[in-house]
């Protein structure tokens, strides 16, 4: 069940760019809080993502990893295969276990889990040493996802294929 996964990854990608523009917009916050269903669309992914760029704030979710997400999980297109994280390039139907799908969601859940960890620190009402401790952890989330990403999987897995006709 890697995609659907994915696709919570994705949704906690949406509210950590959220959470991240109200961490250095405070204004965004106040003006999110009182907003009626249409003033709402201004703070759709798009454009939450849209303000992070123009602030050239770091973006948990940015356009590429949201993109790729998008396809693989919520917009499927006639060359998506759902279900291949597996260096055979087959599409498996059911819950078997797929290493490559594991380990790519392992380390997108830990890079996002810590972005969020970073930014949801502003908003604790806690003593500065749990803030900064939190922080921390979150910034040691970020770097000890590995390399094996939505944005390196295919290329691994088609070397591995080529190498081992797996």
């Amino acid at each position: 069940r890697y995609d659907e996964s994915l696709l919570l990854i994705r949704a906690l990608g949406e509210v950590n760019n959220l959470l991240t523009l109200f961490t250095t917009d405070k204004s965004a916050l106040e003006n999110w809080r009182v907003a009626d269903e249409a003033q709402r669309r201004d703070f759709s992914p798009v454009k939450v993502r849209l303000a992070l760029e123009s602030g050239q704030i770091p973006i948990p979710m940015d356009q590429s990893r949201y993109k790729q997400l998008c396809g693989l999980t919520a917009h499927p297109t006639p060359s998506t295969k759902p279900g291949m994280h597996n260096p055979s390039g087959r599409s498996v139907l059911g819950g078997h276990v797929q290493i490559a799908g594991v380990v790519v969601v392992l380390n997108e859940l830990a890079r996002i889990l810590g972005c969020a960890a970073v930014a949801a620190a502003s908003f604790l009402n806690f003593p500065q040493e749990p803030k900064l401790r939190m922080r921390s952890e979150g910034a040691d989330l970020i770097k000890i996802s590995g390399p094996l990403t939505l944005e390196t999987v295919g290329n691994e897995l088609s070397r591995y294929h080529k190498t081992f006709g797996a």
